[in-house]
């Protein structure tokens, strides 16, 4: 509950805690507020219990209230098992200017109070909200004295010219627990039980799977063409200039403001996923302990798993892999992990498939809960045993198993414990373009080795290679995209801001003689330009290939004001696609000198079939160049 015991001061006005807190609720999100409620009505209930001296209403009202009150100590039963959560340490800072950066505020915050901070979360999550409105954070620490101690400063000061006010906060309550305390009868959970059938694990990860494959591209197809509609009015609202330009090439292209291609099929459509990860639970229906795929999310009240031996898009490799160590657990005694008590062992199986060589690597995640080394000792050693003397274990025929500790929560200053080769060879390797990748546990490769090959074609296709073309691949990952297309022109240039991936994309280059490609570790905003002055040609073509969040501004500005009048842009759907363009669609302007990148043609490549996926490789031109291209 707040500390409103005394007035805070802001602004130079004395509120009482009262109003204090009428205003941070104000600007807290639904789920926050009900947090806080619930809390607070918890000790409002045992102060008035206290005041009247009885129970107040007979025995009825106090089954009703013992009832309420062990539903609400569900709710908040995770904050007091003795584990370590910081939201037991939480405050919530109120005045922050209405627009404000997470990680800004959250460096600030440690310099400022010389201590390290656990978790900064945004109070309003409404990016549209009123710039009259203040912005606040919670915050959470790793103890309570560190809490008190934050109160204390942050009360009065001045962070921009605004005056911060801080008080404490609850803890959150459990979103599953809050889930189940509104459900009504058994009846209702057992309809959840029967509910979550292999049916519905289908229509979750397979949402399309009682279409016959043209059917399904039938359907992205038509989907495709109503967000490209949507994309461009975006563009269109920030660009107005460009409006009659996207208007004269909806007249030439059947109504459509570019030019949009057929999607390109994935020639294996089943069992086309190089990588999943599956997670233990209990069966809806038999209740035994499986490794599959969840039925909905924690916070909606679903724990159950269900499981993965029917679904297609699931090699036949894994799902052996997956049946064979399900046989191990159950007869483990070790548990498998709870997401509702924390309690239990086995966490994870996280399965790769290199089907061009058949090589399977499986990485095993554990909790150590509070095992003892010696004890951790015998469960790797059973488990090396298992895979490599045991005839089930052999049968699964697997390259590489890792084992990977996973514990709840690290201690401050705490650092992730390394993945572990416990039996076979520390990579996978993979053919593609007559070329060998080998692929570690954390390396990331697209999911859809098979439909690999159609794509970066297509990325060739749309960046128009040749010998005297530099190609800029930004976020190169492992160097898939630069390393397959290196023989299609002079120089490749990559950028990447993980070291590890920087160092595999240098030794798949090495062991596989290319010369002319090299990578490059760094924030791209930071080092895309540099590299552009170091390009060995003139033609110079950007593949870019993203996270979701999109591209930071930095990065579109250095892409806008430099030579590159050709951009290759990967996304995996609409919204990615609309947050990386951001800054590279927009009306040239004092930050964007030059003119913006304009998409200009569409090809659909179906990397994800069953799903409702699919992934746009985008041909952007500069806008100037457009009236001679096309």
């Amino acid at each position: 509950m707040a500390d409103t015991s005394s007035p805070v001061e802001e602004g130079g006005a004395t509120h009482g805690g009262g109003d204090l807190k009428r205003k941070l609720d104000e600007t807290l999100t639904p789920g926050e507020r009900e947090g806080n409620e619930l809390g607070e009505k918890k000790i409002k209930e045992e102060e008035e219990k206290v005041e009247s001296g009885g129970d107040g209403g007979g025995e009825g009202a106090k089954q009703q209230s013992e009832e309420k009150e062990k539903g609400d100590d569900a709710c908040f039963a995770y904050s007091k098992r003795g584990d370590f959560t910081s939201e037991v340490f939480k405050i919530i800072v109120k005045g922050l200017p209405a627009f404000f950066g997470i990680g800004e505020v959250r460096k600030h915050f440690e310099v400022f109070l010389n201590v390290r901070v656990c978790k900064v979360i945004p109070v309003n999550r409404n990016p549209h909200r009123s710039r009259s409105k203040p912005g606040g954070v919670f915050v959470t620490f790793y103890d309570e004295a560190t809490r008190q101690m934050a109160l204390e400063k942050l009360n009065g000061y001045r962070y921009k010219g605004q005056v911060l006010t801080a008080v404490k906060a609850n803890a959150m309550p459990d979103p599953f627990m809050v889930k189940m305390s509104r459900e009504k009868s058994a009846e209702e959970l057992k309809l959840q039980e029967e509910t979550c059938t292999e049916e519905k694990l289908k229509d979750i990860t397979i949402p399309l799977w009682k279409m016959t494959y043209d059917e399904q591209l039938e359907f992205k197809m038509t989907e495709i063409k109503q967000q490209i509609n949507e994309m461009v009015a975006g563009i269109e609202r920030n660009a107005p200039n460009l409006r009659s330009w996207f208007a004269a090439q909806r007249a030439k292209n059947d109504g459509l403001p570019v030019i949009l291609e057929p999607i390109r099929r994935c020639e294996k459509p089943e069992g086309y996923r190089n990588k999943c990860e599956f997670s233990p639970g209990l069966h809806p229906q038999t209740k035994e302990k499986t490794f599959g795929f969840r039925f909905g999310k924690y916070s909606e009240g679903s724990v159950y798993v269900g499981s993965v031996h029917n679904l297609v898009q699931v090699p036949d490799r894994m799902k052996t892999m997956v049946r064979l160590f399900e046989e191990y657990v159950r007869e483990s005694r070790y548990d498998i992990f709870d997401v509702v008590t924390q309690r239990g062992y086995w966490k994870l199986i996280m399965c790769r498939y290199a089907e061009t060589e058949d090589e399977l690597m499986v990485k095993i995640g554990f909790d150590p809960q509070d095992l003892k080394s010696e004890e951790l000792d015998q469960v790797r050693a059973e488990l090396k045993d298992y895979f490599e003397n045991s005839e089930k274990g052999k049968s699964a025929r697997a390259t590489s198993v890792f084992f990977h500790l996973m514990p709840r929560r690290l201690p401050p200053g705490g650092t992730n414990p390394t993945v572990e080769l416990l039996s076979g060879k520390p990579t996978i390797s993979q053919r593609m373009f007559n070329l060998t990748f080998d692929i570690s546990p954390g390396a990331f490769f697209q999911v859809n080795t098979a439909a690999c090959h159609t794509l970066y074609d297509t990325v060739a296709d749309l960046a128009s290679l040749t010998s005297d073309t530099t190609l800029l691949d930004i976020c190169s990952g492992v160097g898939t995209i630069g390393l397959c297309l290196a023989s299609r022109c002079g120089e490749v240039i990559g950028v990447e801001s993980s070291e590890d991936a920087v160092s595999d994309a240098a030794l798949n280059a090495r062991r596989n003689n290319i010369e002319n490609a090299t990578f490059h570790c760094g924030r791209a905003e930071h080092i895309t330009s540099a590299l552009l002055n170091k390009a060995t040609h003139s033609n110079i073509v950007a593949v870019l290939d993203p996270p979701r969040a999109g591209i930071h501004h930095r990065l579109a500005a250095t892409m806008r004001n430099s030579n590159l009048d050709r951009i290759v842009y990967l996304a995996c759907d609409t919204k990615s696609v609309m947050q990386g363009f951001n800054g590279l669609t927009y009306a040239a302007s004092k930050k964007f000198a030059k003119s913006p990148f304009v998409p200009v043609r569409i090809v659909p490549v179906d990397m994800f079939p069953y799903t409702k996926q699919v992934e746009w490789v985008i041909l952007m031109q500069r806008f100037e160049t457009l009236l001679t291209d096309y």
